[in-house]
């Protein structure tokens, strides 16, 4: 009972539970509450300021980067105002009597106070703690009773203790044993539950909406009156003009044929682009209305925000979720996919020693997030090795061997999994909904990075059913560069999904948060919906782009096979798509480097290509990822298997300096080709 650590974690617990009130606002929730559900644990805080003191609540410092030692800081203390500072005002109720306002403290608050309760004490640990200090009690009259006997007689006591002794030492042990249990229990988290948790985020959305209630009504009020002013005013034609663009769509010829003629009729690309997946490519008619976009809000950026900007992000954003299949309620617009990642990653209630599931084939930036977390949140990162190619049975088989391996384990299973759609340099479709089933039937919620899939594939989000799904619109969709979406289900997880930028519109709900974090690139996100103009008027409907490019992808694998006497390594097109990846003649066991030095060959003969070094079989292979897309032709792959053939697998000789594709410059002694970066 004395050790020092329960006492340290006794007493840490109880300043834990000392309720936060903030003057001039609504009372914050209790800082267990807040660290636990509100904000990702022991992350970063800023100081929240009252009229009395500043209480901080950081993160416990890390000694040094991905150390396991972990010093908490001081638990905070109760919030008593210095006797020279005035005390926070306590907020006003709407109730009156007279003229005279009556107010009431907050002190429990509940959902119906538009903030949860704090987290009240244990009453069993409680009652346990009160008896000991009974039964120590009684232990001390014992044995001042017996000292005092023994010291006035030195006749045998007439009273018989050594009952009373026994019973009272064996109640105090016994009620010891169980408050230690107790709080061995509290300190592992055995007593919180799933349910509990999800109970919690269940209220805390509640929170949000009932606090957003009243706001929510005053804008559109301000709105509607801002409507009504400007149409009874001199301002009206100004705000007719900043309705948007209209296209000349005759400007843009329609019925072109796919492949070179719509390249220079529709795009400004150089010839032989073969990297789409990379950032995609725009075309003519989506520039000219961001430019469109740019002069119309220049004219009146104040009035354009007030007034139409948030409806136009509405279109858009309702636009996009026809083509993914998505609810609107919850899709946002983001700039690129890893913003996306990392909002999920640093908002997630993380607690120290959570564990993160990821697969080996996952995008780079993923996998330097997961180390990011790993140092700073002090969680566990556990990486599955998939060895491709793999069918998709013994995809699943393995995932769930590891799911039940590490459910056995001191690790348990993981709090979040994430994993690709479609990867980005192997280029493998992965079975999304079959993937999310297997994790949510072992209670774990799922990121699904469909970076690579959006606008590739007829994707249905609402099918896939995952907790989260992201993806991009530029690189598959025509849009220009810096348009993305983040697709988030339950209100759960929607109040644990913050932007990364914590601005003015904190606590105004999911959709208000991420429309405006900041002063954004809103023409690029205005323009989107003349990207899927495009594909209606000008190239025909989705259906007809993507038999195109699926099309393309089989004759180019074809006729790669034929000139360099290689198997496209994913081996049916249900598995690459749009992507096949072609290994290059004579490429087996080469490095990053010489594929660096093939890429930049290939820009001298004026093509874009990403070469890669990938495993397959084990076997590392130098291959070319294949983007088809409706500019590419199967002339165009017919020349780029013709350079290649060139070179007669002297790829280690070429003397190009490929420095626009490696790391730069290494020190002595740090010489790993492998080390070699590829954009």
């Amino acid at each position: 009972k004395a050790t020092v650590s329960v006492l340290y974690w006794h007493v840490n617990r109880r300043a834990m539970q000392t309720p936060m009130y903030v003057s001039g606002r609504a009372p914050e929730l209790a800082p267990s509450t807040e660290r636990r559900f509100m904000t990702p644990a022991y992350s970063p805080e800023p100081a929240m300021m009252t009229n009395a003191t500043t209480v901080n609540l950081g993160r416990p410092l890390l000694s040094g980067y991905g150390s396991s030692k972990i010093q908490p800081l001081p638990a905070p203390s109760p919030l008593i105002p210095p006797a020279a500072s005035p005390s926070p005002s306590p907020l006003p109720t709407q109730k009156s009597v007279g003229t005279v306002k009556t107010y009431k403290t907050l002190t429990s608050p509940n959902i119906n106070d538009e903030i949860p309760a704090p987290v009240k004490p244990h009453a069993v640990e409680d009652m346990c703690e009160t008896l000991q200090w009974f039964f120590l009690f009684v232990v001390f009259c014992l044995l001042v009773v017996q000292s005092v006997n023994h010291d006035t007689d030195s006749t045998p006591t007439p009273y018989d203790l050594t009952i009373p002794w026994m019973v009272a030492l064996l109640s105090l042990f016994f009620i010891t044993l169980v408050q230690c249990c107790y709080q061995l229990a509290v300190i592992g988290n055995k007593s919180r539950t799933k349910k509990d948790k999800d109970e919690q985020h269940r209220l805390l959305s509640l929170l949000r909406l009932k606090h957003d209630d009243k706001k929510i009504r005053r804008y559109n009020m301000l709105g509607k009156h801002i409507d009504e002013t400007l149409s009874r005013s001199n301002l009206a034609d100004s705000t007719q003009q900043l309705s948007g663009p209209v296209l000349d769509w005759s400007r843009y010829p329609r019925n072109v044929p796919f492949g070179d003629q719509m390249r220079k009729q529709h795009f400004v690309l150089d010839p032989f682009f073969f990297n789409a997946a990379s950032y995609g490519a725009t075309p003519s008619c989506v520039r000219d209305c961001k430019q469109q976009w740019e002069q119309i809000i220049q004219k009146n950026p104040a009035l354009f925000k007030a007034t139409r900007l948030q409806g136009k992000l509405q279109e858009i954003t309702s636009r996009l979720c026809r083509a993914i299949n998505s609810n609107y309620e919850d899709t946002v617009l983001v700039t690129n996919a890893n913003q996306a990642t990392s909002a999920i990653l640093k908002a997630f209630p993380w607690e120290v020693g959570d564990t993160l599931f990821i697969l080996s084939v996952d995008y780079d930036a993923t996998k330097l997030a997961a180390r990011f977390m790993e140092r700073t949140y002090g969680i566990e990162t556990v990486e599955l090795k998939l060895s491709l190619p793999m069918s998709n049975t013994a995809i699943l088989a393995k995932v769930k061997a590891e799911l039940e391996r590490l459910s056995t384990t001191d690790v348990g299973l993981p709090k979040l999994a994430n994993f690709c759609h479609v990867t980005s340099k192997t280029a493998w479709i992965f079975p999304a909904k079959d993937l999310v089933a297997l994790f949510h039937s072992f209670d774990v919620p799922v990121i699904v990075d469909g970076a690579q899939a959006a606008g590739h594939l007829d994707i249905n989000v609402n099918d896939i059913n995952s907790d989260w799904y992201l993806g991009t619109v530029h690189k598959w969709m025509y849009s220009c560069q810096g348009v993305a979406f983040l697709v988030t289900k339950g209100a759960d997880k929607k109040a644990s999904t913050i932007p990364l930028q914590i601005t003015g519109l904190r606590f105004e709900g999911f959709k208000k948060e991420f429309e405006k974090y900041g002063d954004l690139d809103y023409p690029t996100w205005l323009s989107v919906e003349s990207s899927f103009d495009f594909v209606e008027k000008v190239c025909g409907g989705w259906d007809k782009v993507r038999g195109y490019c699926r099309e393309q992808a089989r004759q180019a694998v074809a006729v790669l096979e034929e000139k360099w006497k290689t198997k496209v390594v994913q081996g049916t097109q249900d598995v690459y798509g749009n992507m096949p990846i072609v290994p290059l003649p004579n490429g087996d066991n080469t490095t990053q480097l010489e594929a660096a030095k093939v890429m930049a060959y290939l820009t001298t003969k004026n093509i874009t290509a990403f070469v890669l070094v990938a495993k397959f079989n084990n076997v590392s292979k130098l291959c070319i990822r294949c983007s088809c897309q409706i500019y590419t032709s199967v002339a165009d792959w017919r020349y780029l298997g013709d350079v290649v053939n060139e070179l007669k697998g002297g790829y280690s000789a070429l003397g190009v300096v490929a420095t626009m594709f490696t790391s730069g410059p290494k020190k002595k002694g740090d010489e790993d080709e492998d080390d070699a970066v590829m954009t």
